[in-house]
């Protein structure tokens, strides 16, 4: 018998993504990939997929790894607890602030910092390892010269800057 909860439990994939040259190894979770993400390939867009999906990669700041720590890293407390209380009292944040910090809240303070690095990256890189990512899930053909319903030319099919190395 198979378990919804062994379906969306975190299937992490290693890869790596060719950028000018250099090897960027990229973790992704396989398991993020929604139906929605997986139908909407053509129309979602790649900073949403890629901050619901990405895990680390080794792509350096001032020589320090660039990328939001674990979920589960201590760390999170202050920011969900931060974003709990905007606009409350004192004795609402003391309230906020004895109950347990949920599963989706660390998910989405994690999102909200992955899209936070997403958005000070080139968007040509970006696209590069968003594309490395669904080669790896999805096999090349999602690269199509059409959209699935065929009326559209899809952004970068031809000649994709990046890619995965197998």
């Amino acid at each position: 018998m198979i378990s919804f909860e062994s379906l969306r439990a975190p299937k992490p994939m290693d890869i790596v993504v060719v950028w000018e040259g250099q090897d960027l190894h990229v973790t992704y979770d396989r398991a993020a990939f929604t139906l929605e993400m997986t139908e909407g390939v053509y129309g979602m867009p790649i900073r949403e997929r890629m901050r619901r999906v990405l895990l680390g990669w080794d792509l350096l700041k001032a020589g320090v790894p660039w990328q939001p720590p674990q979920r589960d890293d201590p760390s999170w407390v202050d920011t969900i607890q931060a974003a709990r209380g905007p606009g409350l009292t004192d004795s609402e944040r003391g309230e906020l602030a004895q109950e347990p910090i949920t599963a989706a809240e660390r998910d989405h303070a994690y999102q909200d910092a992955w899209d936070a690095i997403l958005t000070q990256l080139p968007r040509a890189f970006v696209r590069a390892v968003d594309t490395g990512v669904l080669d790896d899930f999805l096999g090349v053909t999602w690269r199509g010269a059409l959209s699935a319903n065929g009326l559209a030319v899809v952004a970068g099919s031809a000649g994709s800057t990046g890619g995965m190395n197998t």
